[in-house]
């Protein structure tokens, strides 16, 4: 399978689960681009894919078993090397659309050459052909103006040159992935590498809606995105939240569930007695009751029926057993999960400000500190000493966050009094 010659480049900058199994792949896929080409900054990385001619693998994970996919072939190259970068700059001047898919907003901006920001404040000086898009696939729902406005101060270009030269666009992307580096794994779910000698397999869900922002310099332009399965939306913050709030926190939920019972995948969750009515419990009865509270009614996903159905898949979505997702992954990273603002303390802040209660969530929250520290579980000391640092930064009301603290202190004190059998009853 290879690109067509539609006009104009796609640049991915990373090459980590998303670019290569959403954006690169479905740019192949689709014949949208005269040509890919991809920044990223691993030289064994680079090396490896150029020994294959620009081609790579990725397992896609069904309902009903795994597909490996080859596709290709891509241009690869790293930014760190001068010869390269002055190619990825000429690239960059003649694409079409972008997309940052690294690990953070934080890694837009860096000292030196090779950063993403820089690159694309040198790319657009001299850009006669229509403005450049740019995609934004980290988990930030402000990383298009992050990204918009380093690459501006960078570019010093007068904003109308600017605006007429790039636009940024945010998303929000439910499509689940993983990145799996552990040989054992690989061999006995028989997934194909990456790419020969790089002991990495990628793969994600078949999921495919992604839902987009409309660059406000284009709106008048009626502006479409090149991918046939992306849609755009005016204002996408309403879907940040549901994907925050609902599809974020019911996974991080079932991941720190699981954990509490010893599980090592999330597909384990459905031979739980309970567990599956408890996460849909979650999702529609609290997370939904708050988000259609707040939104009902703007779109078909806010309706009781359009939610319920989104539920419905999003849970088959989650435990799909040939996703095989780790719950180890899953639940990492437990104190941004139990932020002020993240998806477990968050969605009970909004049960606060909704008037929906939240069970669920404030036993999922517990358990997510007994996966932060598990000598809670014996140890009858209050969250407050734990959760009170991770929110220091947010400045939270004080009554807010007692009022939080006690929901959680409360579920705390059910995990340590009640055996694993009981945890979803």
């Amino acid at each position: 399978m290879t690109g067509g010659k539609q006009g104009g480049i796609f640049t991915g900058f990373g090459f980590g689960a998303i670019q290569a199994g959403l954006f690169t792949l479905e740019a192949l896929r689709e014949n949208n681009f005269e040509q890919v080409v991809i920044c990223e900054i691993s030289p064994e990385l680079v090396s490896r894919v150029r020994e294959n001619k620009g081609r790579f693998t990725v397992n896609i994970a069904h309902a009903d078993g795994i597909e490996s996919i080859e596709v290709g072939p891509i241009e690869i190259l790293n930014p760190c090397c001068e010869a390269d970068r002055e190619i990825l700059l000429e690239k960059l001047a003649h694409s079409r659309e972008a997309a940052t898919a690294v690990p953070s907003v934080e890694a837009y901006s860096s000292t030196g050459p090779a950063s993403i920001h820089r690159l694309l404040a040198n790319s657009i000086r001299t850009r006669k052909r229509a403005p450049l898009v740019v995609y934004t696939a980290e988990n930030n729902n402000q990383a298009a103006e992050i990204l918009r406005d380093a690459v501006r101060s960078e570019s010093g270009l007068p904003e109308k040159d600017f605006d007429g030269s790039i636009s940024f666009v945010n998303t929000v992307i439910g499509k689940m992935s993983g990145i799996i580096t552990d040989p054992g794994e690989i061999e006995a779910r028989q997934l194909s590498g990456l790419v020969p000698g790089y002991e990495t397999a990628i793969l994600v869900e078949e999921f495919n809606r992604i839902l987009v922002s409309i660059p406000p310099t284009l709106a008048e332009d009626d502006w479409r995105p090149s991918f046939s399965t992306f849609e755009t939306r005016i204002d996408l913050l309403p879907f940040e939240e549901a994907k925050l709030y609902g599809h974020n926190g019911v996974h991080a939920m079932g991941a720190y569930l699981a954990a509490h019972l010893g599980l090592a995948r999330m597909d384990e969750l459905r031979e739980v007695p309970g567990a599956v009515d408890f996460l849909h419990e979650a999702l529609v009865q609290e997370a939904g009751a708050a988000l259609l509270a707040r939104y009902g009614g703007i779109d078909e996903l806010f309706t009781p029926g359009g939610y319920a159905g989104y539920a419905d898949e999003l849970i088959a979505r989650m435990l799909n057993p040939h996703l095989g997702d780790l719950v180890a992954r899953v639940a990492r990273d437990p104190e941004r999960k139990l932020s002020w603002n993240d998806r477990l303390v968050g969605t009970l802040r909004l049960g606060l400000e909704t008037g929906i209660k939240m069970p669920c969530f404030a036993r999922a929250a517990a358990a997510a500190l007994l996966f932060l520290e598990p000598a809670l579980s014996t140890n009858p000391a209050a969250p407050q000493a734990i959760l009170e640092p991770l929110w220091a930064a947010d400045s939270p009301p004080v009554e807010e966050a007692a009022e939080i603290c006690s929901l959680i202190e409360t579920s705390l004190d059910k995990l340590r009094r009640n055996p694993p059998g009981d945890l979803f009853t």
